[in-house]
């Protein structure tokens, strides 16, 4: 048997599967038109089927699935319309004509895969009057699209991945780092954790799910990473290198300038004349030389000298100098 001739079992209500040899070669106009109860086609392997005539399973309201094969080049008008339980379609690249109304009606399709591009599809794919899905074929050539059959259809824009992630910034209490992701312009959320060591078990730093984060106090001589997973166009999940070890905030700070210094020696340096410098807790084994008149604050700037306090938090008292 070579082909399926037309109207071979049109109406055959207690028809629920069939298998077509792969000695056919052509399925006949309303071959199958409503089998209400056919729900499984099976082409055998190596099929030699290369045109599904106009109405050829229009009408198998049950017809859940069916995978054609990929020596067929011409689908009939209106082949499988109406094929209301129908819910995805894939189009092999062998195919270069598709029918009128082809899938009519189809209520429920809601997936359609053509394996090329440039396949000549006929009006009204779909619904009355509705082009949609033709048009975003025309504009996005192979691959999967979704839509409904009355309405819209879009191409399934595959995921790029998010091939790296870096950390820029200094490790440093109170100043901000940021992610950087690859490839540019990606999105994705964040996750900033934290370490004891670079090599160790990184835990997530709570409620640090920006792009930035600002390390505190108690971040001060450990390492940070953040995770980045790609979201919308973007997928997968990439872990920066380790920064750190976070370093402490500045131990000096000049009040008039707003601007912190590691040394005593840098900050007067830079200092102008009158300027107020605070000096954090701490030794200090520095050499200074001083030509300016400058207020400089101690931890222990409104303590008492004779008090507790005084001896607990350090000597360096409020002072002005002119040297």
């Amino acid at each position: 048997m070579t082909s399926i001739g037309d109207k071979a079992f049109s109406g055959c209500t207690n028809l629920t599967s069939i298998t077509i040899p792969n000695s056919v070669t052509t399925i006949g106009n309303n071959a199958f038109y409503y089998c209400e109860n056919l729900t499984s086609v099976t082409f055998q392997e190596t099929s030699k089927v290369t045109s599904i005539g106009d109405k050829a399973f229009s009408g198998c309201t049950n017809l859940w699935s069916i995978t054609i094969p990929n020596s067929v080049t011409s689908i009939g008008e209106g082949a499988f319309s109406r094929c209301t339980v129908l819910t995805s379609i894939t189009i092999p690249n062998s195919v270069t004509t598709i029918g009128n109304n082809a899938f009519y009606y189809c209520e429920n399709l809601t997936s359609i895969t053509m394996e090329r591009a440039g396949v000549t599809i006929g009006d009204y794919l779909l619904g009355h009057g509705n082009n949609n899905f033709r048009t975003a074929y025309a504009a996005g050539g192979a691959g999967t699209y979704t839509g409904i059959y009355y309405g819209d259809w879009t191409k399934v824009v595959d995921p790029v991945p998010v091939t790296g992630a870096s950390i820029t910034g200094t490790a440093k209490v109170g100043e901000t780092l940021t992610a950087v992701v690859v490839p540019e312009g990606a999105t994705a959320t964040y996750q900033w954790t934290i370490c004891n060591t670079a090599d160790g078990e990184y835990a997530d730093i709570a409620g640090a799910t920006a792009s930035t984060y600002t390390p505190v106090a108690g971040d001060a001589g450990k390492y940070i990473k953040v995770v980045a997973t790609g979201t919308g166009e973007y997928s997968g999940s990439v872990t920066s290198d380790a920064v750190g070890p976070v370093e402490t905030e500045d131990k000096v700070f000049n009040i008039t300038q707003s601007k912190g210094y590691d040394t005593i020696k840098a900050a007067i340096d830079e200092a102008a004349e009158n300027d107020i410098i605070e000096v954090g807790a701490g030794t200090y084994g520095e050499a200074l030389s001083i030509g300016k008149s400058l207020t400089i604050l101690g931890v222990n700037a409104d303590n008492d000298a004779r008090t507790s306090a005084f001896l607990d938090e350090g000597s360096i008292v409020r002072m002005s100098m002119n040297i």
